[in-house]
C-alpha cells in the first residue's frame, strides 16, 4: 500500500521504527525490517521525521505503609502510634485497613496532618515520600 505521509515521529531511541500519520490509514507503524517499501517511501518523501521522545515517567503517588514504618526511628514510631490512637475512629480504621497511602486519596491530607503533628513537616515529608 502506498501512503501520503502527513507527519512522522521515531518510535524508539534507535530510530529504527516510526509512527507516521497518513491520509489513507491514519497512524501506521513502520520499520525497515517489517515494512521496507513504506519505510523507503517515507524516507524518500522529504518529510522531516520528528525525534523520539520517551513517554513521561509517571509520578510516584504511593508509599507502602510498611515503608513508612521502616523509615521511622523507634521514638518516632511511638509518637506516630500515639497520634494515631488519638485520631478519629474512621481515620484510624482507614489507616489500619490500607496497605499503602496514596497522595491522591481524599483522606490523605487528614492522614498527613496527623503525621505532621507527630513528627513535624520536614520529617513527615521524608517518611511519607512516595515509592511507587
Amino acid at each position: 500500500m502506498s501512503y501520503t505521509f502527513l507527519s512522522a515521529r521515531y518510535g524508539n531511541e534507535e530510530s529504527t521504527a516510526v509512527v507516521a500519520l497518513t491520509e489513507e490509514a491514519g497512524a501506521v507503524a513502520l520499520s525497515e525490517a517489517d515494512t521496507p517499501e513504506a519505510w523507503a517511501a517515507l524516507h524518500g518523501s522529504g518529510l522531516a521525521i520528528e525525534p523520539y521522545s520517551a513517554p513521561p515517567v509517571p509520578a510516584l503517588t504511593r508509599i507502602a505503609k510498611a515503608d513508612l514504618w521502616r523509615r521511622l526511628t523507634d521514638e518516632e514510631a511511638e509518637l506516630l502510634d500515639t497520634a494515631l490512637a488519638a485520631a478519629p475512629l474512621r481515620l484510624r480504621r482507614i489507616f489500619e485497613a490500607a496497605q499503602y497511602l496514596d497522595t491522591g486519596d481524599p483522606d490523605h491530607p487528614a492522614l498527613r496532618a496527623g503525621i505532621v503533628g507527630a513528627l513535624g513537616e520536614q520529617r513527615a515529608d521524608e517518611v511519607m515520600a512516595p515509592t511507587y
